[in-house]
């Protein structure tokens, strides 16, 4: 059985409950810059930008160990774009909670990046839909 909310809770919006202004990454940068962003702002996934600040893709911590452990780190300094394995779930400050949960689960990815205009403005994590879950369905 799946968890819903009560009929009276108000749907959410990503905006309402994203990490605003996450730190990004540019496609070209070097592990070491990946490394010190993820370790500095706590973070385990950094949206990846191409030279005009596009969203390209997100850089997880274990997309960067998995680099790392094969020796591909060795690789050129683009090599953070070749590391990407899929596509990110880019989304919309309006879109719904739900429906942003429910894509993220049947693409099994850990976060999504919300953008607005054209710009990353924020990221939602699989780890805070399960906060968001816990504390509404506290008593």
């Amino acid at each position: 059985m799946v968890w819903s909310p009560p009929p009276s809770a108000r749907p959410l919006t990503i905006a309402e409950v994203m990490k605003v202004a996450p730190p990004t990454i540019r496609a070209d940068a070097h592990f070491a810059v990946a490394h010190a962003l993820m370790s500095g702002h706590g973070v385990r996934h950094l949206p990846v930008l191409d030279e005009e600040r596009r969203l390209i893709g997100v850089l997880s911590h274990d997309d960067l160990y998995t680099a790392e452990a094969t020796d591909t780190a060795r690789a050129p300094v683009d090599f953070i774009a070749a590391a990407l394995s899929a596509p990110p779930c880019a989304v919309a400050p309006g879109d719904l909670v739900t429906d942003v949960a429910r894509e993220m689960s049947a693409r099994g990815l850990e976060c999504a990046v919300v953008v607005d205009r054209g710009q990353v403005v924020g990221l939602f994590t699989a780890s805070d839909s399960l906060a968001l879950l816990t504390d509404r369905a506290a008593p």
